[in-house]
């Protein structure tokens, strides 16, 4: 069968054939996990305390038990030491997400679920076009997803998954086609060829802006993750020492755009304690760094942060 726009050039970018254009990343989700509880009985799948709220919404659908993993303050991703410790008989899945667009370690989760005969979800709806050292973003995971919703990388329309076995592949294919709602919407084949062609160049400009952010903020009120020329940056996180609402009002007033991004998906869990992502959902920051910003816009936040008390 011919591959769609979205399929081809996804599988140029992984070098993978085996690849499906989705509805949406969350589509993309709960086809990986409803494969997988196809095939055995476990329940749990463990995710990332911070991550976009639509993969607990995919886990939820899927009728599977969600197990938050706290995070670290390098990369600001979750923290794989505790990850060890949260595997049992029971565990089904691991999804990583490479959040804000910056990747975490993909060999040690790899690693980890081949050992322990899991399935690795590798989310890369936020880091297309990246690396993880020298691995290429979504050539680790079991299933890698895609999204190309409004805000993402690649911003228009649809979602995509990347499978390491054929029977998966087939399998999802026949998913798929039985589920209308489960079917990429239409989009205009010629913009999404472009913005895939321009996906370099937008990925470049982001590693500009958020190499900006890294050197040149250095209020000590505020930590900044590492700094690494392959990771892709959706957005430019910091963690605050102080009122983020205060903070982030002083900046909309002078004209900055600043938010926070994501809440903690385990403060709906009972008996929370993440100690990491808990500072997080009160402390994480977002600055922007889409190829729509300029460096003397940059320069701007980077002020305007130095010189906040």
């Amino acid at each position: 069968m011919k591959q769609t726009v979205i399929e081809k050039n996804i599988s140029e970018i992984l070098s993978n054939d085996y690849i499906l254009e989705v509805h949406s990343g969350t589509s993309a989700l709960i086809i990986s996990l409803l494969l997988q509880k196809n095939k055995n009985k476990k329940k749990e799948v463990l995710l990332p305390s911070i991550c976009c709220p639509a993969v607990l919404t995919a886990i939820n659908f899927c009728n599977l038990k969600p197990v938050f993993v706290d995070m670290e303050k390098k990369f600001f991703n979750m923290d794989l030491t505790s990850i060890e410790k949260l595997l049992n008989k029971n565990t089904l899945a691991i999804i990583g997400v490479h959040s804000y667009g910056i990747a975490f370690d993909t060999k040690k989760i790899r690693s980890l679920c081949d050992k322990n005969e899991i399935l690795f979800i590798e989310d890369c709806c936020l880091s297309i076009g990246g690396k993880d050292a020298d691995t290429v973003i979504g050539t680790s995971g079991d299933i890698s997803i895609f999204s190309f919703g409004s805000g993402k990388i690649i911003s228009l329309k649809g979602g995509g998954m990347a499978f390491k076995d054929k029977s998966d592949f087939i399998n999802a294919s026949k998913l798929i086609s039985s589920n209308n709602i489960l079917k990429c919407p239409s989009y205009d084949d010629v913009e999404m060829n472009q913005k895939f062609k321009s996906l370099e160049e937008n990925i470049e400009n982001r590693r500009i802006v958020a190499k900006h952010y890294y050197e040149q903020i250095n209020n000590p009120k505020f930590l900044k993750p590492f700094y690494r020329h392959t990771d892709v940056y959706w957005r430019y996180p910091l963690l605050i020492n102080g009122d983020r609402e205060k903070f982030i009002s002083i900046a909309k007033e002078n004209n900055l755009i600043i938010t926070h991004h994501y809440p903690s998906l385990a403060n709906f869990q009972y008996d929370n304690k993440l100690n990491v992502a808990n500072e997080f959902n009160e402390s994480i920051i977002n600055l922007f760094v889409n190829i729509d910003i300029d460096n003397p816009y940059a320069d701007k936040v980077c002020n305007f942060i130095n010189e906040y008390e």
